[in-house]
């Protein structure tokens, strides 16, 4: 199946699929839904089989039994157009891109749910390599056109969720089709996970090239071997030599010791404090010194601070747009509103802690987001 996937062209996908899964499990018919970026709805992509013909365009990830495996990242049994079937999530590492639904016409053995899942598995990294040489799979999670510096932003992303058996995170950013200044950034490595939120100053395209070039700069600095004080130091470089005065970016990053978390650091650049929630404890946001922004000229490097984690420890990177979300004439989303969701969502995944505190933040404003709200949820395992 995989050698067969990785000669076909998009329209050919699911017809693989099906015939890999007719042969093994009986399989009479497959089909991909895909969650859009926003993460409410999941949109049929394509079908194969004849057997699939007559369902929805459209389900909401909340309330329905596809958004379920969805969210919950767990293989099901359903029935679908009234035939017994097996829904599995679309994923890659801890991103889920949908889910893919395989039904049968006769109820099929219990085995056949590791084969689906193997699939679904399969065919989600098929489809985050499909987005470097098609815009097929693109184009399937929106539900709007995207802004251009959301373009831009969007590119520079890393997966949206990333597990291993050390560290678990997830990020999420809103409003997702019109993002213009922040982004997350990690890369998990031998011994340590680096990770790192961006917020540039001012909105659209301007504010996008700022965040894009420092987590250029981050990236760079990171694979030619520099440590953290140098990569700080190379970003704040980067931004001042490219942008002079007319351009900063707050920031935040931290490097976890996968050996030893107790030796964690932390580099904050004018960034909001981020949250750590001990296991059994309450979230606290900590009290870091606080340096000027990246790209903001002054005198000195940025401090390279202590962050004493430890395992089941939960550590939240936030900008400044969740808390200071509002609706007009209302109050402020808040810390104390954070911490909250935080303690709520607690003994959810990452992936969907992000998810549901995102959606918090976009409900208590009740209209467009008048700035980006970026979250990064780590767990250290």
């Amino acid at each position: 199946m995989l050698a067969d996937l990785n000669d076909a062209d998009p329209a050919r996908v699911l017809p693989i699929v099906l015939e890999a899964l007719s042969a093994v499990c009986g399989a009479v018919g497959v089909r991909v839904s895909f969650s859009d970026v926003e993460e409410r709805s999941l949109v049929v992509w394509d079908a194969a089989g004849a057997a699939l013909t007559s369902r929805t365009h459209r389900m909401d990830v909340e309330g329905s039994i596809h958004g379920k495996v969805y969210r919950s990242g767990r293989t099901e049994r359903a029935e679908v157009d009234l035939l017994p079937a097996i829904l599995t999530p679309v994923m890659a590492r801890s991103e889920r891109l949908g889910v893919l639904e395989v039904v049968f016409d006769a109820p099929p053995q219990e085995w056949a749910e590791a084969v689906v899942a193997s699939a679904g598995l399969l065919l989600g990294y098929v489809v985050v390599v499909g987005d470097r040489w098609s815009d097929e799979f693109q184009v399937a999670r929106r539900r709007q056109d995207m802004n251009l510096a959301a373009e831009v932003q969007w590119v520079s992303l890393p997966l949206a969720a990333f597990k291993t058996d050390r560290i678990s995170l997830a990020g999420a950013l809103e409003p997702a089709y019109e993002i213009a200044g922040d982004l997350y950034e990690y890369s998990c490595g031998r011994e340590e996970l680096v990770a790192g939120v961006f917020d540039a100053m001012g909105h659209g395209i301007t504010a996008a090239r700022l965040s894009d070039l420092a987590v250029a700069a981050h990236r760079n600095a990171r694979r030619n071997g520099r440590d953290l004080s140098g990569q700080a130091g190379f970003i704040h470089d980067t931004l001042v030599g490219t942008f002079g005065k007319e351009g900063f970016v707050t920031g935040q990053l931290v490097t976890i010791d996968l050996g030893d978390p107790g030796r964690s650091r932390l580099v904050n650049a004018g960034h909001p404090a981020p949250f750590l929630h001990r296991k059994g404890g309450r979230p606290r946001q900590l009290r870091p010194e606080i340096d000027l922004p990246f790209g903001m000229p002054f005198e000195g490097g940025y401090r390279i601070q202590p962050l004493e984690l430890a395992s089941g420890d939960r550590l939240t990177l936030f900008s400044d747009g969740v808390v200071e979300a509002r609706p007009d004439g209302g109050a402020l989303f808040s810390e104390a509103r954070l911490a909250r969701c935080l303690r709520e969502t607690r003994k959810l995944s990452p992936r969907e802690a992000a998810r549901n505190i995102i959606a918090s933040v976009r409900e208590h404003r009740a209209a467009d987001l008048a700035d980006d709200a970026t979250m990064l949820i780590m767990d250290v395992l």
